[in-house]
């Protein structure tokens, strides 16, 4: 199962990252939970890799107090769905990784 995810920046509610994983977790009510593996390695390449675009979003918004929302929008099994969605949303949306996805 690859979990579409978007990363938003409480500021303004706009999305600003989308990506996909397939690590989660859930709650004690079972309900799914943000994927704890991905959005600690997003957290390290901020802290890494001032330069890229996402690292600079991520480090402006912790200097703030505050970190990008994460929120799920939709999973899917196949891997060819995976790219097709996550290749649609960049269209919809300004993406700090538009150029990446291809």
């Amino acid at each position: 199962m690859y979990i579409i995810y978007a990363l938003i920046d409480p500021r303004t509610d706009a999305i600003r990252y989308v990506g996909s994983t397939r690590s989660t977790y859930r709650d004690s009510a079972g309900r799914l939970r943000r994927p704890t593996g991905r959005m600690y390695t997003h957290f390290q390449q901020a802290r890494l890799r001032h330069e890229m675009p996402l690292s600079q979003w991520i480090n402006s918004l912790l200097a703030q107090g505050l970190q990008p929302i994460f929120e799920v929008l939709d999973t899917v099994s196949d891997r060819r769905r995976e790219k097709e969605l996550i290749k649609s949303l960049a269209s919809s949306y300004d993406l700090l990784n538009k150029n990446w996805i291809n």
